[in-house]
């Protein structure tokens, strides 16, 4: 029995990382780095360990099934500790401060937990919001570029087909070939995006959003 507690003990030291461990609905202990043990030993076998996987797709899963079960945990302790300090500071200042102290600890403790969760959210889909964020500036890039390569064209052509002086013809093909190779740019710019599945995204609305004005279109036309 001391032999299992010292495994456990040297177990937990290991993997502890100053994040502690949760408890699965599997009945596992798990740990920040990916490590689970057993709650209780198996008769003569006694705890099962396990290392963290060397598979990075599982190692992922459980680091993010350990923030997941972390940051509840925090939160409902956040909550009920906010609770009992907005009764405490209806008749006891000096212990509202100090359990003021504590929440403002347990506050910074959520707000890492949410971000080491979200850090590895956006491991496992391989972008981010920002990514998103961005991927809409470089399509909006493009599609102003493009609209303003139009102009100029409309403008060159037009002019070509009246009575335009040769200077003017000059500075409208001048014009005509920057927004060109600005449209250009702005195109590859966007052809290339990383990461790619965040551009996935933007295109995948930008179709929608055109399905639904034709639809629009379709349903006023009436006889």
């Amino acid at each position: 029995m001391i032999d299992n507690e010292e495994k456990v003990l040297a177990f937990d030291q290991e993997h502890d990382h100053g994040d502690g461990s949760v408890t699965t609905e599997t009945g596992r202990v798990l740990f920040s780095d990916g490590a689970q043990r057993s709650v209780q030993p198996f008769g003569l076998i006694g705890f099962e360990f396990g290392q963290p996987p060397a598979d990075p797709k599982r190692l992922l899963s459980l680091q993010k099934r350990f923030w997941t079960l972390r940051l509840a945990e925090l939160v409902e302790k956040f909550e009920d500790l906010r609770h009992r300090c907005q009764t405490l500071a209806k008749s006891d200042g000096s212990r509202f401060q100090e359990r003021l102290a504590e929440l403002k600890a347990l506050q910074t403790a959520v707000r890492s937990a949410r971000s080491k969760l979200g850090h590895l959210v956006t491991q496992e889909k391989g972008f981010s919001q920002a990514d998103i964020s961005r991927a809409w500036e470089c399509w909006q890039e493009f599609s102003e570029a493009a609209a303003a390569e139009s102009a100029a064209s409309a403008k060159y052509h037009n002019a070509l087909q009246g009575r335009s002086s040769p200077g003017v013809l000059a500075k409208l093909k001048a014009r005509y070939d920057q927004t060109k190779k600005q449209s250009e740019r702005a195109m590859e710019r966007w052809n290339s995006f990383e990461p790619e599945q965040a551009r996935s995204i933007v295109s995948e609305q930008l179709d929608a959003d055109h399905r639904q004005r034709q639809e629009s279109e379709l349903e006023q036309i009436e006889v």
